[in-house]
């Protein structure tokens, strides 16, 4: 059996070290990039692929004796208010996940404020730089962010939709899905006029995910009636008022607090009289129906996707972003009336309801 081409081998038709080698492979910056191509050439021209045994093996030991600048993961805080989302059902679970993670992986995550005062993009830069840290992670805050480090230095990853630009890889809620899945189970339990209810700005940031899903399942579906989403930038109780009552809608499909409580204050009752599903729980919710973003998962997944670049030596804006969903999972609250007994995903299709459209 021939035999595999091994990094010596390269380094002898090169003419440098097989450390130089094994670096420049890695594309470590360290080698300057005229000598990286030269040698990732020859790498390709003699068929050399790494062993995947020895990468593992490889991968083991650095994250059981890392160097001492990578054991710091940065978590930077892009809000403009230091302690923005202590109060949120999922945002203490992202940094609970990913600081369980990285315990697990011999790591430790330090918080870092973008907005401190006196701070700038070039300054945290070189905080960072200066300090050895290399990985971090982005969590989501109130609004999209315009961020300008020197990405070059490090390998970031986003959690949610925080940055705005440049386009970084990211782990996010499956939001289309829970949307669809929502949708699903209100038909189930015999709703037909579900209507979303939004805040314009959010669905704008969130890439109109909730709302082309919602248009998806609603026109796919001939047994539901086309009621008008309710979108709005600031939540106007008399508006909201006139629109329930000019489109009867029977359940309000929302994450926002605002249309509870204005049910509540115009004397409707939950889920007597309408049907409330949140697609966007935390893992305590007050007996609020609908699907959960599992934060906790996310902030973990997080971790590892830096971790791995880490391992594999990418730094910098990447030339295609990637993105990792996690689905979210269904919570039998209160807000809904229960599914009936047999009921399944099944008498969807039977009903003439595109699978497609319905997941």
């Amino acid at each position: 059996m021939e035999r595999r081409p091994t990094i010596r081998d390269i380094a002898e038709k090169a003419g440098c070290h097989y450390s130089t080698v094994s670096l420049a492979l890695r594309n470590n910056p360290k080698i300057s990039s005229d000598k990286r191509k030269k040698i990732q050439t020859i790498a390709e021209t003699l068929g050399y692929r790494p062993d995947p045994f020895l990468a593992a093996l490889t991968a083991y030991r650095s994250e059981k004796r890392p160097s001492q600048n990578i054991t710091c993961l940065a978590w930077l805080i892009t809000s403009e208010d230091k302690e923005w989302g202590k109060d949120s059902s999922n945002y203490p679970e992202y940094y609970k996940g990913a600081k369980n993670r990285a315990e697990e992986r011999g790591y430790r995550i330090e918080k870092f404020w973008v907005n401190e005062e006196g701070m700038t993009d070039n300054r945290m830069s070189n905080i960072l730089y200066h300090r050895g840290i290399v990985g971090l992670l982005l969590p989501h805050s109130e609004k999209p962010r315009l961020i300008n480090l020197n990405w070059e230095h490090f390998a970031p990853v986003c959690l949610g939709y925080s940055v705005q630009k440049p386009k970084l890889h990211m782990v996010a809620p499956n939001e289309y899905r829970n949307i669809s899945v929502v949708l699903r189970e209100t038909f189930l339990r015999g709703y037909r006029r579900p209507a979303l209810v939004e805040t314009l700005p959010s669905v704008v940031r969130f890439e109109n995910h909730w709302l082309g899903a919602f248009l998806t399942e609603q026109f796919g579906n001939p047994y539901i009636e086309k009621i008008p989403p309710y979108l709005f930038s600031d939540f106007e109780i008399s508006e909201f008022a006139t629109w329930l009552e000019t489109h009867k809608p029977d359940v309000l499909v929302t994450r926002s607090k605002q249309p509870r409580l204005a049910l509540e204050q115009l004397g409707y009752s939950v889920p007597d009289d309408i049907g409330l599903a949140n697609h966007c729980l935390g893992p305590v919710e007050d007996g609020l129906t609908g699907t959960t973003k599992n934060a906790f998962e996310l902030g973990q997944m997080a971790v590892d996707f830096v971790v791995d670049m880490l391992h594999r030596n990418e730094r910098g804006i990447p030339s295609i972003a990637k993105r990792h969903l996690v689905d979210g999972c269904w919570v039998e609250g209160n807000t809904l009336r229960p599914r009936p007994l047999g009921a399944d995903a099944d008498q969807l299709e039977v009903a003439g309801i595109k699978p497609h459209c319905v997941l």
